[in-house]
């Protein structure tokens, strides 16, 4: 992708804003913002066209609609306990008054948003500009958080959008490269980068309980320690041991303050308020990016990685800590890093990551391509084995429920009746499942289930004799303690290869037709 740089300048102590250097974020781009801060979301809700902006978390979405800065944009936040009707209702009212549509949004949330466009009949794809704030969270959370990338299906389908990230990892999407996306780099022409002390220990208890006297002896006035730390777990023993525990908050998810609140402990939040500050702060990785944390002071920050306690604590410098440091609009003073590296976990250079991730790539696309090549036939064998057994429990219960004597005729009135429910929970599951026939027209469903129903009343037929037949034969050995069972499996297995023969063959060989 071709890389475009804004000069950005400080000017009398202050940093300038996005919006001085690039008045609209343009489209088709992955904006580097570099610095925190810099407006990237401000500059979106101000601009004058219809806006859908995607934030990885609630408390920006809380921040940005509370913010006085935006009282008069028309912002409505989309999270949970927020509907589609409520979003439909406000579309309706913006329109009305001839306003700009200004949607900030969870990933999860985004789904609402494309349901009451299509309610209201509104090409939401030609009509908004779609921003992703803080995209690198896209990639660093989609292992324990799928639904993170329930947008891009549709990101691509936008007429008008952009990433956006002051720690942008760079994905590597061909879609990018085809709908000619640039990166814009905003370049500061002043020093910005902030040194962290690193710690390196095997305890980081024993290392915090240091370091701490060490932070407030070199405090010239008082102020708050914030801590990032991704373990409510670990943040409540820490808080326990190091006896700060009536002197701290905790900023953190929903679930997890209600966890701390089982615990005993009192002061956990959801959201950042600054009504809640108390000496020392101690953030999850809700908090690390897209969140304005306004203090008067400026904090010294600890980062905490524990991997012994759990994986997910640990904390990239070049993200993780460059985001956290960067929610603290007044500044930061010192910054300290306490690590216990696991020693257990494999360290590979730049090449040997390429390298590794290639592999990954190499494997996951050679499973893609058997998986597409052969689903139509895995597809059908799950759903054959499942119409089997609809056949089979239907086949036992009645076979044991019949008031009929004689026993082959008991075994062939309720192979009949297990075929009827067989073939009905084979056709829809075929036709959604297997062939992918999207027509629901009657006319066409009606011809397309009688060729169904009549192909497989000629593997009915081989069935219903075949099973009796088998039995009268002497097959008629137990299986599963059941008379005929046995008979039963070996004529299943003859008919559902002819049943995917004529469904391939005759029934539904021209899927790509029937699209409504």
């Amino acid at each position: 992708m071709k890389t475009e740089y804004k000069p950005i300048y400080k000017i009398a102590g202050k940093i300038q804003y996005l919006t001085e250097v690039l008045p609209q974020i343009e489209t088709n781009t992955i904006l580097c913002k570099t610095l925190t801060g810099l407006g990237a979301t401000y500059s979106e809700i101000k601009a004058k066209r219809h806006s859908v902006i995607i934030v990885p978390n609630v408390p920006p979405i809380i921040g940005k609609c509370k913010d006085p800065k935006h009282k008069n944009d028309n912002l409505f936040g989309v999270k949970q306990g927020v509907t589609t009707e409520e979003v439909i209702d406000y579309i309706e009212k913006t329109l009305a008054a001839g306003k700009f549509i200004k949607l900030i949004s969870t990933p999860e949330g985004f789904t609402k948003i494309k349901r009451a466009f299509e309610e209201l009949e509104l090409d939401i794809y030609n009509m908004c500009f779609f921003l992703s704030d803080e995209c690198d969270k896209l990639i660093k959370d989609v292992d324990y958080r799928a639904d993170i990338i329930l947008p891009m299906d549709d990101f691509f389908k936008f007429r008008e959008k952009a990433f956006v990230s002051a720690t942008p990892i760079l994905p590597s999407d061909p879609h990018f490269e085809s709908q000619g996306f640039k990166i814009v780099e905003v370049q500061p022409t002043f020093d910005y980068k902030r040194p962290i002390s690193i710690v390196q220990t095997n305890n980081v208890l024993e290392a915090l309980k240091e370091i701490l006297p060490q932070i407030k002896a070199q405090q010239e006035q008082p102020r708050s320690v914030c801590f990032f730390a991704n373990s409510v777990d670990m943040i409540h023993q820490l808080m326990s041991k190091l006896g700060i525990e009536n002197e701290s908050a905790v900023f953190c998810a929903e679930k997890s303050v209600e966890k701390l609140k089982k615990k005993g402990f009192k002061r956990a939040y959801e959201h950042w308020n600054s009504k809640h500050k108390m000496p020392y702060m101690w953030f999850t990785c809700r908090f690390y990016t897209a969140v304005d944390i306004e203090l008067e002071e400026q904090p010294d920050i600890v980062f905490v990685t524990e991997p012994y306690f759990a994986e997910y604590t640990i904390i990239d410098p070049c993200t993780d800590a460059v985001q956290a440091i960067g929610r603290f609009r007044n500044g930061t003073s010192l910054a300290i890093h306490v690590v216990n590296a696991n020693e257990n976990y494999p360290i590979r250079t730049k090449a040997g990551i390429k390298e590794y991730l290639k592999g990954c790539r190499d494997a996951y696309k050679t499973i893609k391509n058997l998986y597409y090549q052969y689903k139509e036939i895995i597809m059908y064998l799950i759903m054959g084995v499942l119409t089997t057994l609809v056949n089979w429990v239907v086949y036992a219960v009645t076979v044991r429920a019949l008031p009929i004597s004689g026993e082959v005729t008991k075994v062939a009135v309720a192979n009949v009746i297990a075929w009827i429910a067989g073939v009905i929970f084979a056709y829809f599951t075929n036709k959604i499942w297997v062939f992918e026939s999207y027509s629901w027209k009657l006319k066409f469903v009606l011809k397309e289930m009688s060729m169904f129903v009549g192909a497989r009343l000629i593997t009915g037929c081989i069935e219903w004799l075949g099973v009796p037949a088998l039995v009268k034969l002497g097959l008629n050995q137990k299986f599963l303690g059941i008379d005929g069972m046995f008979s039963k499996v070996l004529v299943s297995v003859i008919v559902v290869i002819l049943n995917y023969v004529f469904s391939k063959l005759l029934i539904f060989k021209n899927k790509e037709n029937q699209a409504d």
